[in-house]
């Protein structure tokens, strides 16, 4: 089978793709969008989360590692809006993210609740940085 497999699969078929729902502006992203968005819900296999990608980002805060290899940090838009972003196994992009003028990220949003507060921070799915 494995055989049969490497010798007819293509390439592109090797290569994970992202599907995006819609490209946001950090201003759209309110308390009020995120209550909207969860009356979609609930979320699971077959009712998947929305994925956006917001554009340009500029990294507002130090990143964090969380447990060798969780990275929080804090990113803005370039009109100021500020929104924190939690990336599960990918402290491997610390510098590139810390060191970057622009990136983009791909994300679903979630609310963070943490000693009595709560924010909205986006759930990131991948990083592109910008050249």
């Amino acid at each position: 089978f494995e055989e049969v497999v490497a010798a007819t699969i293509s390439e592109d078929l090797l290569t994970p793709v992202l599907e995006i729902d819609q490209e946001l502006a950090l201003e759209d992203i309110t308390d009020k969008f995120y209550h909207i968005l969860r009356r979609m819900g609930p979320f699971g296999p077959g009712n998947m989360p929305p994925v956006f990608v917001t554009r340009g980002l500029q990294i507002s805060s130090k990143p964090r590692i969380l447990k060798d290899q969780h990275l929080k940090f804090q990113v803005k838009s370039r009109a100021g809006q500020l929104i924190d972003g939690l990336a599960f196994g990918m402290s491997r992009f610390t510098e590139p993210i810390a060191s970057a003028t622009s990136f983009d990220l791909v994300y679903t949003l979630d609310m963070n609740h943490y000693r009595g507060e709560s924010t909205l921070q986006m759930m990131v799915k991948d990083i592109k940085f910008v050249e």
